[in-house]
């Protein structure tokens, strides 16, 4: 799990605190896009503790949500309310998994972390179909069609397949 720090505090520390005694290998960032592309590929679920402003979820939603779109990675956020509302107002609000608010009930957290795990796993036995077009709405309708029987990944241009053939 790439756990991004977007506040700090005892509730993020817990919760990594948790995670980690259910053998999950955890990968603590700072919320900075930089660093996010620089770990994003050591994990497949992304858990990003809102901090208690606006402005650094604005930038970093988006960025969140191309890399669970084109990746196949599993978003969850967590944090106040209130802010949790205001991620959901954004735009690419669609590709988060799941919200936890504060109160946060750690144990169930854990528990959907260890559920979303084995979807992942499951996810990961199926067969993969590369689907290239540069159009986005495009792209995520068929995206939500074949998802339920495939792996799909969707790529915006020919340049960007090779490179994804690539790796």
């Amino acid at each position: 799990i790439l756990f991004i720090e977007g506040a700090d505090g005892f509730i993020p520390k817990a919760i990594v605190k948790k995670l980690r005694d259910a053998d999950f290998d955890i990968i603590c960032i700072p919320d900075h896009i930089d660093v996010i592309s620089d770990h994003h590929r050591e994990a497949q679920m992304l858990l990003y503790y809102l901090p208690q402003s606006l402005e650094q979820p604005q930038r970093t939603m988006p960025y969140l949500a191309e890399l669970c779109r084109n990746e196949h990675k599993t978003l969850s956020v967590a944090g106040e309310p209130f802010y949790i509302t205001k991620v959901k107002e954004l735009e690419d609000s669609a590709q988060i998994h799941s919200f936890y608010e504060r109160p946060i009930d750690i144990d169930e957290l854990v528990e959907h972390m260890i559920d979303l795990s084995a979807s992942h796993d499951e996810f990961n036995r199926l067969k993969t179909i590369l689907v290239i077009d540069d159009d986005n709405d495009f792209l995520q309708v068929i995206a939500r069609w074949l998802s339920h029987d495939y792996k799909v990944v969707t790529l915006r241009s020919g340049e960007e397949a090779l490179t994804y053939l690539e790796r």
